[in-house]
């Protein structure tokens, strides 16, 4: 069987789109799909499906096959895959685990609209959980993941005060070039309003947190189209 597939990146965060039209029932796949030597390679599989006349559905599954309740990165690049395929236009409604949210698309960035995380008593919800070190905090990482194996763990350190450095350890991944969930926690767990500007260590995003909402802004790229043949 052959799946159709468009690798995309957002930040260095890389993805593999496939449409469930093409994916069917080959979830057993996903690991292979994801495996950067014996298969396409990517931080996380994502599903697009059209779920209503102008909605679509997105699903996300991570390296080990597990499955992500959400990713801002991958929102943004399977947003810029549908809209150069002129599936969807400039504004669009999507799901993610039946949650509706909505998203704004042009030539040159990509928001996503979410609500506020919540702050929990020791970790930050955005649908993903998150938990915020500092960056020295990093020499520890051995310990810090068996410890919080359920969290994407993130190391920052300020710029000023609305720019910040961060560095990822992923679940189901390790570390990735970028994280957009956790940029929207990063930013949200300053406690103030307005833009606050994220630097990955493969580029740059912005969040602008408001009293009802959170938009991650950023530039996916879709890189090449392919087929993957199904053994």
């Amino acid at each position: 069987m052959e799946i159709k597939f468009a690798k995309a990146t957002t930040n260095g965060n890389d993805f593999v789109i496939i449409e469930k039209a093409f994916f069917k029932q080959h979830k057993d796949c996903l690991t292979k799909i994801a495996n950067r030597r014996f298969g396409i390679g990517c931080d996380q599989v994502i599903i697009v499906h059209k779920f209503s006349e102008n909605e679509y559905e997105i699903e996300f599954y991570n390296q080990d096959g597990s499955h992500a309740a959400m990713c801002g990165n991958g929102t943004c690049a399977a947003l810029k895959y549908l809209h150069e395929r002129t599936i969807i236009k400039d504004q669009v409604n999507f799901l993610i685990c039946g949650t509706k949210y909505k998203g704004k698309i042009s030539d040159d960035y990509v928001s996503a609209e979410f609500p506020l995380p919540k702050r929990m008593l020791n970790f930050i919800d955005t649908g993903n959980k998150h938990k915020i070190f500092n960056m020295q905090d990093i020499k520890n990482i051995e310990e810090l993941s068996k410890e919080h194996y359920e969290y994407n763990l993130h190391f920052i350190e300020y710029v000023n005060q609305r720019t910040i450095r961060m560095k990822t350890y992923e679940r189901g991944v390790g570390w990735t070039l970028a994280c957009g969930s956790g940029a929207v926690a990063v930013a949200f767990n300053e406690g103030i309003l307005g833009d606050i500007y994220i630097i990955h260590d493969g580029g740059n995003s912005t969040v602008n947190i408001s009293e009802n909402s959170a938009i991650l802004k950023t530039d996916p790229k879709i890189i090449f189209d392919g087929i993957y043949y199904v053994e």
